[in-house]
């Protein structure tokens, strides 16, 4: 498998085969993985001492010593490689799913303007369009672009170091609220990503004010992205229920 990154599980650091190796031949046996990543399944032995900038003579001994402990096989293969990564960590079937979800997207984007077209006044056509629009930019989170407004505003919160499952799904729906949802006047509360970015961006300035959100007040100290991006929470920072109390 060619890619640009592979899985380095944590157990690295504590795994005897691992840790009885010298400090060179830990980097030599990383450097094989990156080798391996490449794409690189049939290096002869002169190739790897080539790419790992070693002598032949010192791969050699390398080579028996990462053998002897079960780390590569003869072949200077990784031992359980495809085991440890996974074919959803491939770029290229992300990408592929990438772009048929986005051609399905724009083919149902097309029908649904036709459509209104077909049927509505000018006043609806352009809300039928706009509704449309909106629809579209809902289903593509710029969720790295978010984060690093949180981190912007909010430097002395917790910065989310992963971000999957649950609290990236929130945070999608959320995205989703601030382009479709309107005000009582009708009014949307952003038209596009742009406009949607600087919401949050917004949000999060709001959110920097609170002693309490913030822990200033040291009352509290779970306020973080994923805590934020909860319905619930996400609604009652925007109704004002963590505002600074004046001083009677």
């Amino acid at each position: 498998m060619a890619n640009q990154w592979f899985r380095m599980y944590a157990e690295f650091v504590t795994d005897p085969k691992v840790q009885m190796l010298s400090e060179a031949d830990q980097r030599r046996y990383i450097m094989l993985l990156c080798i391996r990543c490449n794409g690189h399944v049939t290096l002869h032995d002169e190739e790897i001492a080539f790419q790992l900038r070693v002598s032949a003579d010192e791969w050699a001994k390398t080579k028996a010593v990462l053998v002897g402990k079960g780390l590569i096989d003869e072949g200077a293969n990784p031992v359980n490689w495809d085991k440890r990564q996974m074919r959803s960590d491939s770029s290229a079937e992300r990408v592929a799913r990438h772009r048929e979800k986005k051609k399905n997207a724009d083919v149902t984007l097309q029908k649904q303007v036709a459509n209104g077209l077909d049927t509505d006044t000018e006043e609806s056509k352009q809300s039928s369009n706009e509704d449309c629009v909106a629809s579209k930019q809902a289903t593509n989170c710029p969720h790295q672009k978010i984060i690093d407004l949180y981190g912007s505003h909010l430097p002395g919160l917790p910065y989310p170091r992963i971000w999957e499952g649950r609290r990236q799904q929130n945070l999608a729906s959320r995205w989703r609220w601030v382009l479709t949802a309107r005000k009582p006047d009708g009014a949307r509360y952003a038209t596009d990503t742009e406009s949607a970015l600087s919401f949050f961006d917004r949000f999060f300035a709001y959110v920097s004010r609170s002693d309490f959100l913030t822990g200033r007040d040291g009352k509290w100290q779970g306020c973080d992205l994923g805590w934020l991006m909860k319905a619930e929470n996400f609604a009652k920072v925007l109704s004002g229920n963590y505002e600074n109390k004046e001083a009677a």
